[in-house]
């Protein structure tokens, strides 16, 4: 059978939506409520937009009956543990330059900042017995994640693979 192979590297939107769909999740608890699991699923999707912004993703796509798409993916900003801040530093130089003026300019601190002093909330939170929260992790990830929805987009755009994201996700840029 012949195929088609295809390399793409930018925005996964598989991964973007996990990151939504955590975010949901952690917005769904009652602010009256909001304890460890509201921080836990917070910071799992900052985590998941950060390491959306730049995946490489190979495609392997038959061109006869029954028409199979394999893919396999390469997450860059992957690092051992959940540290935000180490996440952010895999990113492309130009991304997090772009992602840090606009967090400045919108909240008026700084990015990394941000992100070293949230460490890793996501390990913190799930023991939160034995820790105290340093961060301002309810400041953050919607910011993080309007940063994600705009540069994303850009980035998608400048490597013109903008035609392999889902409606909703552009429908929301």
């Amino acid at each position: 059978m012949s195929s088609i192979q295809e390399t793409h590297r930018g925005i996964d939107p598989e991964i973007y939506l996990t990151g939504l769909k955590f975010r949901r999740a952690a917005n769904y608890i009652p602010k009256n409520d909001r304890g460890a699991p509201y921080f836990v699923n917070l910071a799992l999707s900052v985590e998941l937009f950060i390491k959306a912004i730049d995946v490489t993703t190979d495609f392997k796509i038959q061109t006869e009956i029954p028409y199979l798409v394999e893919s396999k993916k390469k997450v860059h900003a992957r690092v051992q543990g959940h540290s935000l801040l180490e996440m952010f530093k895999k990113l492309p130089e130009d991304i997090r330059r772009s992602a840090s003026i606009n967090y400045e300019h919108n909240y008026g601190v700084d990015l990394e900042s941000d992100l070293e002093e949230l460490g890793e909330v996501f390990v913190v939170w799930r023991y939160p017995f034995e820790w105290q929260l340093r961060g301002q992790v309810l400041r953050f990830a919607p910011a993080l994640r309007f940063r994600c929805n705009r540069l994303n987009w850009n980035y998608a755009r400048n490597q013109g693979i903008a035609k392999l994201l889902p409606l909703e996700f552009t429908s929301a840029l």
